[in-house]
């Protein structure tokens, strides 16, 4: 029926799927200190306890339980059965990993892995009576646990909906389909913002390439089950530019890599309406990234090409955001050629100036703005129009004055500049008698007419007398 004082998601169908086969188990790690839930803990708090949850759709596997290796290493580590216990009084202010993992004993026997990123504060904060987040709760009252697991405080989360999360001061938010979760990534959560928003420095390796002007996002999303596709909603803090591309950091190992669009992948874009992006699986995106859009939405496959945990495990993670290719100011690596070594004065030939524009690098450079003057000052080299690959030409007419002639050009991106000069070519000045003097034989040509010119007038004088 119609919704009364509601509006239709956009989502407005379910699929149940049924299976016979062997189904991976699935896993949780909650972590606790002093009877406080969160994965920010303080050094100075005591104990702090991991403990692992299991549970399998098959009710009759039975399974083998694992700690990782790194877990019994931690200062103090105990360890019974699926609870662990470790005393972070000497770490600081650092982050701890906490890892396990589970295997059914069904048939086509399978494992689940998951981790927990603890934030370890070197003192616990001291919170009184003001309410940081604005939520009607006082700081003291919410404590700095984490009760939703989401990566951000208490004290400084005031959103309640799970498939939300804040992107920036902005008010914004990174969405996923109501029924699922979405958290800070663990860089993000390290990196102490409360936000999904992060630097390419803070990802540790530099995609050398490409510039992030609006930043990464970096969240993990779950809730489906393993193997699922997500839809989620990124806020853009600038328009798509032209020639833009969504990149991914994959690993230490596989460094960055363009976002994958297959059957189970996809990458769309819309317009904000009053500042709001469409809702995850709205018709309102198109299947591309528009220029001039603000809002993008990801269809991230678990355990697909994009992500970056490359398992099917429930859980999609995603630093990713959108880049251009990168462009150093204008070097003086580029180069200027001119089409001819020789030309005509004053008269109707011309030749064409090519420059190609680089960086530093040797990347081509698009969008320069290129200026020219010719050394022979009543030559001009005309307007240059931009073809591909950073390649800008004009013409070259000249002028009256012969001599050797050279073109210098500049190159601008509208903060820095260069110049280069091109090699000379010869510029060949009319005579300004009635004919042109050439090579020596025609000299000679000349001279011998002339003599017999002379001849023949001494003749006729010497016959006259």
């Amino acid at each position: 029926g119609a919704p009364t004082n509601a509006a239709l998601g956009s989502v407005t169908e379910r699929t149940v799927t049924i299976v016979e086969e062997n189904v991976a188990p699935m896993l949780t790690l909650t972590v606790t200190q002093n009877g406080t839930t969160g994965r920010i803990v303080a050094a100075d708090a005591g104990v702090v306890t991991v403990t692992a949850s299991y549970s399998d759709l098959n009710a009759g596997d039975t399974h083998t339980f694992e700690w990782a290796a790194a877990v019994s290493e931690m200062p103090g580590a105990v360890i019974d059965g699926a609870v662990a216990t470790f005393d972070p009084s000497t770490l600081g202010d650092t982050v701890a990993s906490a890892g396990a993992s589970v295997t059914d004993s069904g048939i086509g026997s399978l494992s689940t892995a998951a981790s927990a990123t603890i934030k370890i504060l070197a003192a616990a904060p001291v919170l009184g009576d003001t309410d940081s987040d604005g939520d009607g709760v006082t700081d003291a009252d919410e404590g700095f646990g984490d009760s939703d697991n989401d990566g951000i405080p208490d004290y400084q989360d005031n959103i309640a909906e799970s498939y939300l999360a804040p992107v920036g001061d902005s008010g914004q938010v990174v969405q996923s389909s109501v029924g699922t979760s979405i958290v800070l990534g663990d860089t993000a959560f390290a990196d102490g913002s409360n936000e999904v928003g992060i630097d390419e420095e803070d990802v540790g390796t530099a995609d050398a390439d490409y510039s992030y002007l609006g930043g990464l996002y970096d969240f993990e999303v779950s809730g489906a089950e393993a193997g699922a596709s997500y839809n989620v909603v990124l806020p853009l803090s600038e328009a798509i530019p032209e020639n833009a591309v969504l990149r991914k950091f994959i690993s230490e190992t596989v460094g960055w890599q363009e976002f994958v669009v297959d059957a189970t992948n996809a990458i769309g874009s819309a317009t904000a309406a009053s500042g709001t992006c469409p809702e995850p699986g709205s018709t309102s995106y198109a299947d591309a990234l528009v220029v001039g859009d603000n809002c993008i939405q990801l269809l991230i496959e678990d355990g697909g090409p994009n992500d970056t945990d490359g398992m099917a495990d429930g859980t999609v993670t995603d630093p990713s955001g959108i880049a251009t290719l990168y462009f150093g100011p204008p070097s003086a690596d580029s180069t200027i050629t001119i089409s001819v070594t020789e030309l005509k004065a004053g008269g109707s030939e011309t030749a064409e100036v090519t420059v190609t524009a680089v960086d530093s690098d040797g990347r081509s450079l698009e969008g320069m703005t290129v200026t020219a003057t010719a050394s022979l000052t009543d030559s001009t080299v005309g307007t240059f129009s931009e073809g591909a690959g950073g390649v800008y030409t004009a013409t070259l007419t000249p002028g009256k004055s012969g001599g050797d002639l050279t073109v210098t050009a500049t190159i601008s991106d509208g903060t820095d500049s260069t110049s280069v000069t091109s090699a000379s070519i010869v510029i060949k000045k009319k005579s300004g008698g009635g004919c042109t003097v050439g090579t020596g034989q025609t000299d000679l040509s000349l001279i011998l007419l002339m003599l017999a010119g002379l001849l023949l007038l001494m003749r006729r004088r010497f016959i006259k007398r």
